[in-house]
């Protein structure tokens, strides 16, 4: 008799006892964004795990080890991580992003560091149900200016703990505007007539009661940032968040983005708050400050 194949009925009577049945397929790209400016960031990817209801943890096969600068993802260009990953049929609430050995950090006044990183990051909130032969891809948003704690006063580096939001790529959305040039001079936004480093736009889930800067041990935390830059012409100022998922939020301007340390709370002054509602495939246009 040979034992080496199993009959039909008894394949699927094995699967159904399985919690690892490989029945659907994932993509999963990354995109950067976060309101701070350094020239790189390389590393290797070295897990992109989810997280399911039943508190499993699945790992995702990645669609390539090679070393990256993930500055060249920027909020608008994506990394492919996972290319039709296998994953069994479920529901999915969470996942996140590991980087192999020690990534290392340039930043813009050339200086580099070797980065140290937590065990483990926390996870993304997803909302994710697989059924048997579904295909699906998912976006997730790496924020470096939750992600980069600077922490050269008592050793010398960065720690990096990535920090990310993630949906279904299907259900993105944007927002992008102008910021008055009154707004940023009332709140300190600019010197001598330039941006401040700290000049950002932080983005809030609509319900939160107050708003503050992203912090490790606190809840709920900003969803996304981005900077104030000039406009292409030179002649205003604009803020852009090309990779949001469907929903409510809060923006809101701060002039001091680059105290905002991941590994403690720092009261960061956010004003000019205005909210919107994106819906699936929106581009919307919304100005910050009168």
């Amino acid at each position: 008799m040979n034992h080496s194949k199993l009959h039909p009925i008894a394949l699927l009577l094995l699967c159904a006892g399985l919690t690892a049945c490989e029945s659907a397929q994932l993509d999963v790209d990354l995109t950067v964004g976060g309101a701070i400016d350094i020239e790189r960031l390389r590393g290797q990817v070295a897990a992109v795990e989810l997280l399911d209801d039943t508190g499993s943890l699945h790992s995702l096969d990645l669609a390539s080890d090679d070393t990256e600068d993930f500055t060249d993802y920027r909020d608008g260009s994506n990394l492919q991580l996972a290319n039709a990953a296998k994953l069994p049929a479920g529901h999915y609430t969470g996942l996140r992003l590991r980087l192999a050995g020690s990534p290392s950090l340039r930043l813009e006044d050339g200086n580099e560091y070797t980065l140290t990183q937590s065990a483990d990051g926390p996870f993304a909130a997803l909302d994710l149900t697989l059924k048997d032969g579904d295909s699906a891809a998912v976006l997730a948003r790496l924020d470096l200016r939750f992600s980069l704690s600077d922490l050269r006063a008592s050793t010398s580096t960065f720690e990096f703990q990535p920090v990310l939001t993630a949906y279904e790529a299907s259900d993105g959305a944007s927002v992008e505007g102008g910021v008055s040039t009154s707004a940023l001079d009332a709140n300190g936004c600019r010197s001598n007539g330039s941006l401040v480093a700290g000049a950002a736009i932080y983005a809030f889930a609509s319900g939160s009661a107050s708003l503050g800067d992203y912090s490790r041990d606190r809840s709920p935390n900003p969803i996304a940032s981005t900077r104030v830059t000039l406009d292409d012409d030179g002649e205003g100022y604009v803020y852009a968040l090309p990779t949001l998922a469907e929903g409510s939020y809060r923006l809101a301007l701060t002039c001091a983005a680059d105290s905002d340390a991941p590994s403690s709370y720092n009261s960061l002054n956010f004003t000019n708050a205005r909210s919107i509602t994106l819906d699936t495939g929106d581009a919307e246009t919304l100005a910050i400050g009168g």
